[in-house]
Order: structure tokens, then C-alpha cells, then sequence
């Protein structure tokens, strides 16, 4: 009697496909249930193929419990995301906010300008001294002991100690003054407790009695209370400084109500201002005759090529800057931008760009 074949109906594939060998089902049995949610799909492909495709890239069996030791047993890895930060990862990996406290606390501590402060004569300003002051001006009559006429070098280094409760970040400027007018100013500098501005000023003085040093405060907020406040100040007698130390000084000046402005002066008298040096170079633009120098450029108008420009850049950009003329300019400043024009008065870049202050531009 023949045999005969039942019709072949389609079947549901097992979950674990019978082509397996029995190593091959444990290790199958042994990593379904320690698949990540983020692991492919568990549904298999069944057929020769696709089991010779997984015998060659079957995972390998791993390590039972009793077969690892438990001090190199490898820790469980969370994802990134949900992983939480503790003090060891902290410190292995020091994050934003740990980077800006150390850049924080390194600007809180960073040493001043480079200067032997024992070369300093300490100087603190006398009440006396500037009762005495205040009394000279009330008389004018008093001509005992008038004051100075001629050029003062004021170099400003830094300040040490300008403490502010709580200590933080400023941007503070110095500016000096001679008897309550204020003649020069620094750049702005950036710090918690020492700054170090390191600019110097040659600041013609008539009839001057005292030069003075204020420490303001610098805010870019226009709401800001305390832009352009005076946060430490201290005052030198020029008189008492000629007589205990000569025309030339380094002081460790004593500022109100905290700090120390170290401040190098020099005080030269009107006979030697006005001492004219030529110039080293026949081309030169400074130190020359007048006359010499507009019949060498025949320039028009008979106005010399540095006097225009310089005219025309303080028209452009310093109508409005207050004490344009009066201020005084760093004078390293000053000397860049000389050799700049001796170069080539024409080409020579006065933009703002170049030469930021105004006063530069205007000054002598």
C-alpha cells in the first residue's frame, strides 16, 4: 500500500532553532535574558544557511561566576547618560566647572610685576601736609613756596594688596592727577587682588604742589553702580618728595584704605625740558626745523604730513573724547608710534586699530 505524504503546512519557528548543536543552545539559553534593551531584536532567521551564518559568528561562552575571581570580576557598565557622577570620576575627569575654580583660584593668587620692592621708599601722605595745603590755597597772597614748573615722569608698576570684601574679579584702572586735575590714565587691568599696569606718563606741570594716584573701578554695564568708582587713592608732595630723596624716586606708596601703588617718579626742571636734542637723521620728522621740514616734504598749504594726519585722526575720533589736549599718552606708546612715522609718515596707521587711545594721536 502506498504511503501516503501529508500536505506540508506552514509552522510557527521555534524561539531556539532545532539546527543548534547542545553547546551551542546553552550558550544561546544563557545570553537571552542579559540582552540590553539596546540590543538588536531577539527574533532569529531559521534555515542551513542562516545556522552556518551563526556558527561562524557565534559568541564566544563567557565566564561563569565560579570561574572568575571576584577581584577581577569586571564592574557592570551603565550607559553614559544614566551613569552617575561621582568623586573618583570627578576627579579623573575634571569638568567645566572644576576648570574655571582653578583658573579662578590661579588668578587670585598670581604674583605682581617682576620688582624689587625693597627698592621702594615707603611713603604714606601726612594730614599735616595737606592741611598745610589746603591752607596755601585759601591765601593768595603766599608766595613762600610756589610750586613746580616743568616735566614729571610718573611710571606706574602695580598695586599690591587692593583688597575688596568679598575678593573677586575687577577690572580697575589708576589715574594721576596733579592738584585734583587729572593729567593721565592707565589701560584697564583685571584682577582680584594685584594689578599690574606698568605705564608711564610725562605730564607737564605749572605751579604744581602734589601728583595723586586713584584706583577706580571699571564696569562695562551701563546700569552699573560701580562704574568709574574710586575704590583706594594716596598723594605724594612734590615738595617734601624734592627735598627727602632728590628729582628721582621709587616710592612704595601708601594708598586709602588699603594697598600699595609702587610708583617711580622723576621731576625735571623747565631749563631742561625745553632742550631741544636734533634729530639723529637728516629725514627725520622730529627734531628738525620747522622750515627744514616743509621745504624737504612740499607738502601743501606749507602743513607738515605728520601735523595733518594727526589733525585729521583727532577730527575723526577725538572731538568727543573728554580732555582730549589735556591727557597725557603711555609714553611707550608714544614712542612706537614715532618710530612708525619716521618709517613713513604717509603709510604710518593711526587708525584705531592700531593706536586704541586718542590721546597718543593728540599728544606731544
Amino acid at each position: 500500500m502506498p504511503e501516503t505524504t501529508e500536505p506540508t503546512t506552514r509552522r510557527r519557528a521555534p524561539s531556539a532553532p532545532e539546527s543548534y548543536t547542545a553547546e551551542e543552545y546553552r550558550s544561546w539559553a544563557s545570553q537571552r535574558h542579559q540582552r540590553s534593551p539596546s540590543a538588536p531584536s531577539r527574533r532569529r532567521s531559521v534555515g542551513p544557511a542562516a545556522a552556518d551564518r551563526r556558527r561562524l559568528t557565534a559568541t564566544p561562552r563567557r565566564p561563569t561566576d565560579r570561574e572568575t575571581r571576584p577581584e577581577q570580576r569586571a564592574p557592570a557598565r551603565t550607559p553614559a547618560l544614566s551613569r552617575p557622577i561621582t568623586a573618583a570620576t570627578s576627579a579623573r575627569r575634571p569638568t567645566a566647572a572644576l576648570s574655571s575654580a582653578v583658573r579662578k583660584d590661579v588668578t587670585l593668587t598670581k604674583k605682581p610685576l617682576k620688582i624689587r620692592t625693597e627698592d621702594f621708599r615707603p611713603y604714606r601722605t601726612s594730614p599735616q601736609l595737606l592741611r598745610q595745603q589746603q591752607l596755601r590755597r585759601r591765601r593768595a597772597d603766599d608766595l613762600e613756596r610756589p610750586g613746580l614748573d616743568g616735566t614729571l615722569s610718573a611710571h606706574v608698576y602695580c598695586g599690591h594688596g587692593l583688597r575688596v570684601t568679598p575678593t573677586s574679579l575687577r577690572d580697575l584702572y589708576c589715574v594721576v592727577g596733579i592738584d585734583g586735575l587729572n593729567r593721565a590714565r592707565t589701560a584697564v587691568q583685571t584682577g582680584a587682588i594685584n594689578f599690574d599696569w606698568d605705564e608711564q606718563f610725562d605730564i607737564d606741570v605749572l605751579d604744581a604742589e602734589t601728583v595723586s594716584f586713584g584706583v577706580y573701578s571699571w564696569a562695562t554695564a551701563a546700569t552699573s553702580t560701580l562704574k568709574q568708582k574710586l575704590f583706594f587713592s594716596g598723594t605724594v608732595h612734590l615738595r617734601e618728595f624734592l627735598q627727602r630723596g632728590g628729582p628721582h624716586q621709587q616710592l612704595a606708596l601708601r594708598l586709602d584704605p588699603t594697598g600699595v601703588l609702587y610708583v617711580e617718579l622723576e621731576y625735571l626742571d623747565v631749563s631742561y625740558v625745553y632742550r631741544r636734542s636734533p634729530a639723529p637723521l637728516t629725514t627725520g620728522k622730529f627734531g628738525v626745523a620747522l622750515e627744514s621740514l616743509v621745504l624737504r616734504e612740499r607738502a601743501p598749504g606749507n602743513v607738515p604730513v605728520v601735523v595733518r594726519r594727526c589733525a585729521e585722526e583727532v577730527e575723526r575720533r577725538g572731538l568727543e573724547c573728554v580732555g582730549i589736549y589735556r591727557l597725557c599718552c603711555s609714553s611707550r606708546r608714544k614712542r612706537m608710534l614715532k618710530a612708525d612715522i619716521e618709517a613713513d609718515a604717509e603709510t604710518a596707521v593711526l587708525s584705531a586699530d592700531r593706536v586704541p587711545d586718542v590721546n597718543v594721536v593728540s599728544c606731544k
